[in-house]
């Protein structure tokens, strides 16, 4: 499977496989990125767990710590990473937007805490980010109040 999509050569004169042809077009723009895993996500011992571990270690690349208490502990993610450096000239430094809530306390998958599995930007390797997850307060926050025309 994976032979179908990754270029037999590297750098910029790679062919395209059958199944990148799509592509061609965009190929001056395109980097084909192979063997790359998510070895953090895997149970490496830990038994069961793997919701809770792949969203902590999706941006982290850090293998979380089986825990349903307080002391969670996984890594900075890759977007606030980056959004200390460059959000330093924007008024937010990063967005934390979500689609559904969830708690940051207990055990929600197998012994981990249920702040990995309702978390991906973590700000400290033991602060997880919230989201916020209601458009309106999102706009507000961007925006302001709107204030009715009278």
């Amino acid at each position: 499977m994976m032979e179908d999509w990754t270029p037999k050569t590297e750098g910029a004169d790679f062919e395209l496989t059958k199944t990148l042809l799509g592509l061609k077009d965009y190929k001056d723009d395109l980097t084909v990125l192979t063997g790359l895993t998510a070895d953090k996500a895997r149970p490496n011992g830990d038994g069961p767990g793997d919701h809770a571990r792949a969203m902590s270690a999706f941006l982290t690349g850090a293998q979380p710590k089986k825990t349903s208490g307080a002391n969670i502990k996984v890594g900075v993610s890759a977007d606030q990473l980056v959004a200390s450096k460059v959000g330093k000239a924007t008024k937010f430094a990063s967005l934390e937007i979500g689609c559904e809530g969830g708690r940051q306390a207990g055990n929600c998958d197998s012994g981990y805490s249920c702040a990995y599995s309702s978390t991906i930007a973590w700000r400290t390797e033991s602060s997880p980010v919230a989201k916020e997850t209601n458009p309106r307060l999102v706009f507000e926050r961007l925006f302001g109040n709107a204030r009715p025309v009278t």
